[in-house]
């Protein structure tokens, strides 16, 4: 009996060895830490320091890019200025650099567990109804910021970006005067993907004259799009680390721009966003 459980121990320890907080097994890997942010007292509001326990879990082909053995046991969390925007959009913005998505949950080993729930929920309801980003930063030399944690589906997701320097600068909400929170989703998709050198030529032109210019861009993008369909060429969807994010929004790409009516387009040009 006592070979038969040392032989059943040594077997776990092969399928799973556990660095830093890691956990990889032959279907995938799994981080385990804790995060820490500043929020409210549930009860009284006032300010304190809260954190849960919780889990990251990516498919085996992603470990490499998602370094889960670099990662702290403990990530401090520091609010986004930037407002976050809509799922599409921000998918396409961690696909452009190489992020890898992650699925967040409450560890089911915290000591307590509805303690530990509810505190992962109040991070939720923070970044639902704030609208913004939570950023994990850490590094060797300096902080970098590493992991990007956002409100999709009703759950908190988040992408990793391990390139040199952390995560680049998050995506801007205003494009040209357009902000990109409450303008048509087919609009937002293609004024987040302009070069920045676009972007400023388009800020450049006069204000009577951007609205006719972004016209023109947005008929050129269904032009194409449309021809892609009909070749059967339309991209599919998802960054690295896949699934549970993409939103079906009616298009998600350029069909549809044409029908936009200028009265429309102006009208998002003007908005401003909201300030919380």
């Amino acid at each position: 009996m006592q070979k038969m459980m040392e032989q059943r121990n040594r077997t776990t320890q092969i399928s799973h060895p556990t660095v830093g907080g890691t956990i990889v097994t032959q279907a995938g890997g799994m981080w385990q830490g804790t995060l820490m942010w500043r929020g409210s007292d549930s009860e009284t509001q006032a300010r304190k320091e809260l954190h849960a326990q919780v889990i990251t879990q990516v498919p085996a082909n992603y470990l490499e890019a998602i370094q889960f053995g670099s990662w702290p046991g403990v990530v401090s969390l520091t609010p986004s200025r930037e407002r976050a925007l809509p799922p599409p959009v921000l998918q396409e913005w961690i696909k452009r650099y190489q992020g890898v998505i992650f699925a967040l949950a409450p560890n089911p080993q915290a000591g307590d567990a509805k303690t530990n729930e509810d505190n992962l929920k109040i991070l939720g309801k923070l970044l639902s109804e704030k609208s913004m980003y939570a950023l994990g930063a850490w590094g060797k030399e300096r902080l970098e910021n590493r992991v990007l944690l956002f409100w999709v589906n009703n759950r908190i997701m988040g992408s990793y970006f391990g390139q040199a320097g952390g995560m680049p600068e998050l995506p801007r909400n205003v494009i040209g005067g357009v902000n990109l929170l409450t303008a048509p989703l087919p609009m937002a998709l293609v004024l987040s993907r302009m070069p920045a050198e676009m972007q400023a030529q388009m800020e450049q032109i006069p204000a009577e004259s951007r609205l006719k210019w972004l016209q023109a861009l947005m008929m050129k993008h269904a032009q194409a799009r449309n021809l892609q369909q009909q070749q059967g060429q339309g991209g599919g969807d998802g960054g690295a680390g896949g699934s549970g994010m993409h939103q079906r929004s009616g298009s998600n790409g350029g069909g549809g721009l044409a029908n936009v009516p200028a009265d429309v387009l102006q009208s998002f040009m003007q908005r401003k966003p909201d300030v919380q």
